[in-house]
């Protein structure tokens, strides 16, 4: 290798052999020492795999280098150069020397003295440091490991602060490891809030936040105008004069915006009670807004707001309360479809087969109700026939489609096993032949009833009234609200009084009344094609040629939803009609009847419903009514329970003693009416018979042949 080596006049570097003529090489050896001495400029780079290196005698070490192993020393007024470090080793800056920023090492010791200043940054990985005689410790110096001492009035670094475990005052005293603590277990991320039910935070964050930067700016403005009116220096009475009238414009007009973002603040919170199920809150924030004569239109899209709410919470009749609220308009009428849709769906997967289907049956052809309205019945048709009710059983499933796989469908969910599922769909009667032949014998029972009188004669609270074969109309009793005044009809084929009213159905299809309209219950002279009416005491209804009915009056709302109705009734209170194949309706919840209950006669006081089976049997939802049989006619009142036999015989039943008549007249009876203390019989040859309190003449019907 010396052969092939050639000699640097300039630095005395030894050039590896193929190197390009005038281009310095990297010297390198594999062992030996180095010595750069008398001014000698080391080479950039240079370095040894092993040895010593000195630089001495105002040499100036390269930038850079750096030897594997050895020690190193810098001394006699040298110049450490910058980033000069070793792997391993001592090194020693003394005699004025400045260490060179950044350097370090990854072992070894290293000591700061006689005034020498050490490097900021300089750490080592191991090892001893000593700030002694003055020094002044680096501002972020530090060690992996090792010993630190500050003494001699030494200053600490800034970084440098005691731990807990490290004693200022103790000779010697160590710190324990400065590697970094295991860290804890991850905290728990809070659970994402609910989208919806947090509107009115969201609401207040924002006005925070408003206020904040708004607060923020009125600072900067009084700062301005202090410094624009130099009101400091005028006076300090002036300062306060100018701070007080900006500071109260500002709270004033706060107050403003808070004012007329209020009725808004209040709408969303409603909205957001209804949606998390609280009644009581949201109806109280609506109520307030109403009462605050809050926009007509935005209370109203509030209202339906917080019944979507109320749907969605499950609070249904709470949803009817508000509905009842807001104008008459295609909004109104399909979220109260929506609600009784969704009340429907409840009461059937909590079993009350019954409840849903009479909902289901209101919403006709509202997304599927007609469907779900015949799984009601299938279930109900099972429940019957366990309870040995074979009767009910086939009659409501008559006419219903696809009626085996409903039935089917039915026994499973009804049924407490599979077994029990199987057994209920082999018994006879949820056969076709079955279903035919009962269907067979209603129409016939149909029939016959139609041949039945009916309104002919009618008893209101204090007055009576009939229709004669001629089409005219008598009337007697309490005339102080013209309900009497009917003298002037003609062409009626049927007649129906409330409590102070009268109404006549003429034979054109059209409707007249007359009496008390305080509920509106005289409104209908634009009724067309009406073949049957009823009236209850405040209440009139019109069955149509198709199955629908209107109504006019205080409960006319509740009525709107029937359809497939055969026949209508009125009582005190209430209304009610039987549909599609003899199920009751009422308006009233106390008077309903099961929907297995087949009927083809009804009357309806208040909370009783009474009526006649295809059987000719009574049925009542009052529980302690008489059990009747071979009945062809039933009325209620408020006193008690009247009807007529197949025998044309009278028969009555009072809730109390004392309000009991003897009622009994020559030749056979066809209808019976009652005022609730009076009570009116029509005879077969035509002549009319009243019992009862006669103090306004409601009972002079002797005269009365219709």
């Amino acid at each position: 290798m010396n052969d092939q080596n050639r000699r640097d006049p300039r630095n005395n570097s030894a050039y590896r052999s193929g190197a390009r003529p005038g281009e310095t090489s990297r010297s390198g050896a594999a062992g030996g020492n180095r010595s750069y001495a008398n001014g000698s400029s080391a080479p950039r780079g240079s370095y040894g795999a092993s040895g010593n290196r000195s630089y001495a005698n105002g040499s100036s070490a390269p930038r850079g280098s750096y030897g594997a192993s050895g020690n190193r020393s810098y001394a006699g007024g040298n110049s450490a150069p910058r980033g000069s470090y070793g792997t391993s080793g001592n090194r020693g800056y003394a005699g004025g020397n400045s260490a060179p920023r950044g350097s370090y090492g990854t072992s070894g010791n290293r000591s700061y003295a006689g005034g020498n200043s050490a490097p900021r940054g300089s750490y080592g990985a191991s090892g001893n440091r000593g700030y002694a005689g003055g020094n002044s410790a680096p501002r972020g110096s530090y060690g992996a490991s090792g010993n630190r001492g500050y003494s001699s009035g030494n200053s600490a670094p800034r970084s440098a602060q005691p731990r807990r475990d490290y004693d200022p005052y103790g000779e010697g005293a160590q710190r324990r490891s400065s590697a970094r603590p295991a860290r804890g277990a991850a905290p728990q991320r809070r659970a994402p809030r609910k989208r919806g039910d947090n509107i009115f935070l969201r609401i207040l964050k924002g006005i925070g936040l408003v206020f904040f930067a708004l607060f923020a700016g009125v600072g900067k403005l009084l700062s301005a105008l202090n410094h624009k009116l130099d009101v400091f220096r005028k006076s300090e009475t002036s300062a306060v004069i100018v701070n007080a009238i900006v500071g109260g414009v500002i709270v004033i007009a706060a107050l403003c915006v808070l004012m007329l973002c209020k009725p808004g603040i209040d709408s969303a919170r409603a909205r957001s009670s209804a949606s998390a199920g609280n009644v009581e809150k949201a109806v109280k924030l609506v109520n307030a807004l109403e009462a605050d004569g809050y926009d007509a239109q935005k209370l109203e899209d509030t209202r339906a707001a917080v019944v979507k709410g109320f749907i969605k919470s499950g609070k249904y009749t709470e949803a009817d309360a508000m509905l009842a609220e807001m104008a008459e308009g295609a909004t109104r009428s399909e979220l109260q479809q929506r609600n009784n849709y969704a009340h429907a769906a409840a009461l059937y997967e909590e079993g009350d087969y019954t409840q849903a289907a009479q909902l289901f049956y209101q919403l006709d052809s509202y997304e599927d109700s007609t469907l779900r309205y015949a799984d009601c019945r299938c279930a109900l048709a099972v429940q019957a026939w366990q309870a040995g009710n074979e009767s009910s059983a086939h009659s409501l499933l008559l006419d219903v489609p696809d009626a085996v796989e409903r039935v089917t469908k039915a026994a499973y969910r009804v049924a407490g096993s599979d077994e029990e599922a199987r057994t209920i769909l082999s018994a006879d009667i949820f056969s076709e032949a079955s279903l035919n032949e009962l269907e067979q014998t209603m129409e016939e029972l149909s029939a016959a009833r139609s041949d039945l009188p009916e309104g002919r004669i009618a008893a209101g609270k204090r007055h009576t009234l009939a229709v004669t074969g001629s089409g005219t109309a008598l009337a007697t009793g309490d005339n102080s609200y013209g309900q009497c005044n009917v003298s002037g009809w003609s062409g009626i084929r049927q007649v129906a009084a409330g409590a102070y009213h009268s109404v006549g159905l003429r034979s054109d299809g059209t409707v007249v009344a007359t009496g008390d309209n305080s509920q509106n219950q005289c409104d209908v002279t634009t009724w067309t094609d009406i073949v049957a009416i009823a009236a209850a005491s405040y209440d009139t209804i019109g069955l149509k040629s198709d199955g629908s009915v209107v109504a006019c009056g205080m409960h006319s709302s509740l009525v709107s939803g029937w359809h497939d109705v055969t026949f209508v009734a009125g009582g005190s209170y209430s209304l009610g009609c039987l549909y599609d194949k003899g199920a009751m309706l009422s308006s009233h919840k106390g008077a309903q009847m099961d929907l297995g209950v087949v009927l083809y006669d009804l009357s309806i006081c208040g909370q009783v419903s009474v009526g006649v089976l295809y059987d000719g049997t009574v049925v009542s939802s009052y529980e302690g009514a008489p059990a009747w049989e071979g009945m062809v006619t039933v009325t209620a009142c408020e006193s008690g329970i009247l009807g007529v036999d197949v025998d044309g015989q009278v028969r009555s039943f009072f809730y109390r003693a004392g309000d009991g008549v003897d009622i009994s007249v020559p030749g056979k009876a066809v209808e019976v009416e009652s005022g609730g203390t009076h009570h009116v019989v029509l005879t077969e040859d035509g002549r009319v018979y009243a019992f009862g309190n006669n103090d306004y003449g409601q009972c002079a019907v002797s005269g009365w042949q219709l």
